[in-house]
């Protein structure tokens, strides 16, 4: 958020990619768009990333743009 803020982007204008639980709520409640990403590190809670963000994905291959 700050640096959408720094950036003078509105968060609704930003995509986040993360593969932390409490990272993709945060940037959900600030009106981002929020793309789960697989890690071995948060496999016990990649189902749950999967059903809060915004879509997910393995790897940045195919990530969108």
């Amino acid at each position: 958020l700050l640096t959408a803020e720094k950036l003078g982007v509105a968060p609704g204008d930003c995509m986040v990619f993360e593969d932390i639980p409490q990272a993709v709520q945060s940037a959900k409640d600030a009106g981002m768009t929020v793309y789960g990403v697989y890690d071995d590190a948060s496999k016990k809670d990649w189902t749950w990333i999967q059903k809060t963000a915004d879509g997910a994905i393995y790897d940045f291959k195919n990530a969108p743009l």
